[in-house]
């Protein structure tokens, strides 16, 4: 079997003599908009969660009254202002949060709106347990009380354990169902959940964020993505390099 060999590249410059072969000509081909494209993606998913971070730190609590539609995700993350009281009969403890490495629930909270025409879910915090047999007992929030939190549509998780079938209070949820919330408190809920910055005076613990993965964090990565380029492309013209004879 013949092969047909191509000719190398050879370009004379300045005394010396750039003359690579193709195998690493066409791996830098294939190689460098990979890089770049990955870079670009980077800057992209960077300035996404900018809008977001941006977004969150200058807006307004807005009222139910003005939300004409409740399922609309691109309310995620807005401020909510909300007046009722909590229903402290019954509690749901979420599982499989953590927070600093420490296994433990968030705490949701049925409130009742002052209009009572449906039931807000409120998120009051994560809280730590060391034996899950054991549910501490959450102290009661009296009284009429206005809440400002953050709207939050839980995303949605495939579990294994079906739905008791008796419901005992406290009720622990291995997902954020609002099909099985709706069923055990007999009540229509909104389709989120409020993760409540002020207005309930419980220890659990706040610490909420926009973003898990930070904008600067994109920005940190473009940067490796190009670094990684420019990186490929000096050794490439490095080792191909020579001075002309």
């Amino acid at each position: 079997m013949s092969y047909i060999k191509l000719p190398r590249i050879r370009v004379h410059l300045f005394g010396y003599l750039f003359s690579p072969a193709w195998v690493p000509t066409l791996g830098i081909l294939a190689l460098l908009p990979l890089l770049l494209s990955l870079g670009v993606w980077q800057l992209h998913r960077a300035e996404a969660k900018k809008i977001i971070e941006r977004e969150y730190a200058t807006s307004k609590p807005i009222l139910l009254s003005e939300l004409n539609e409740p399922n609309n995700k691109l309310l995620q993350y807005k401020q909510l202002k909300v007046t009722g009281r909590f229903d402290n009969q019954h509690l749901f403890f979420l599982d499989n949060k953590t927070y600093n490495n420490q296994a433990g629930f968030q705490i949701l909270s049925p409130f009742i709106l002052a209009d009572n025409k449906r039931v807000l879910l409120v998120n009051r915090g994560f809280l730590s347990v060391k034996n899950r047999n054991e549910l501490p007992e959450i102290p009661a929030s009296e009284g009429i009380r206005t809440l400002v939190g953050l709207i939050y549509f839980p995303s949605k998780t495939f579990v294994l354990k079906k739905e008791p079938v008796l419901y005992k209070w406290p009720l622990i949820l291995q997902a954020t169902d609002f099909a099985v919330i709706d069923k055990a408190l007999n009540e229509k809920t909104y389709p989120f959940y409020l993760l409540i910055q002020t207005g309930d005076n419980s220890a659990l613990i706040r610490d909420w964020k926009p973003v898990s993965f930070p904008s600067y964090r994109h920005l940190g990565y473009a940067v490796q993505w190009f670094l990684l380029a420019l990186t490929l492309i000096i050794i490439y013209i490095t080792l191909n390099t020579s001075r002309a004879k």
